[in-house]
């Protein structure tokens, strides 16, 4: 009977504050590709409760004594979640001819699209690896711009699996995470003027 807007998107740069954490929506803990955000939203509740116990036992509610839910989110589901939004983002650079001869061409199988969109990625035989290659080249456009997505989904995976062990590091790192997707949405030529204050 009603509905909302569903935050697609990379994680949040903190979803820690002195005395304050968020989980689920408030948190933006939502596949970036379909949508689903039950499963992410409860397991950010779990780890946001496991945090809350541990600063009750602390008595540190500061953004420091927080942090380690942020890591805890981080390699839970928030890593998958950075490499599906930079998909997302390809996807959606995509025009209905792109899409209909993708899909034609079965580019990538529903199977693949699920298992990416679930895992973040493919595990692939070599012989997997070369039916997709085939498939690909009967889109080269399409497949340009698969390639480039799956190189920064890499790129967002190695700097989230970086991410800083406590608040000081947090504002160097988010500056390499901004200018890596200014980088990756100029080549799919988005404008993002809003990046820096997302």
């Amino acid at each position: 009977m009603g509905g909302g807007i569903v935050p697609t998107r990379r994680p949040l740069p903190s979803l820690v504050a002195n005395g304050f954490l968020a989980a689920g929506d408030a948190a933006v803990t939502v596949n970036p590709v379909h949508g689903g955000g039950i499963g992410p939203a409860l397991l950010s509740a779990e780890l946001a409760s496991k945090a809350v116990m541990e600063a009750f036992e602390k008595g540190d509610f500061t953004e420091r004594g927080l942090w380690r839910y942020n890591i805890e989110y981080l390699k839970a589901y928030g890593i998958k979640q950075a490499m599906l939004d930079v998909f997302r983002l390809m996807l959606q650079t995509l025009t209905n001819d792109q899409l209909n001869r993708g899909l034609r061409a079965r580019l990538l199988t529903e199977d693949e699209v699920l298992e990416i969109s679930e895992k973040g990625s493919l595990e692939l035989s070599f012989i997997d690896k070369l039916k997709i290659g085939l498939r690909l080249m009967k889109v080269p456009d399409v497949a340009a711009r698969l390639r480039l997505a799956l190189r920064y989904m890499n790129e967002v995976k190695s700097l989230y699996e970086a991410y800083p062990g406590s608040p000081e590091g947090l504002s160097s790192w988010y500056r390499r995470l901004v200018s890596i997707y200014r980088e990756y949405t100029g080549k799919l030529g988005i404008s993002m003027k809003w990046l820096g204050n997302a």
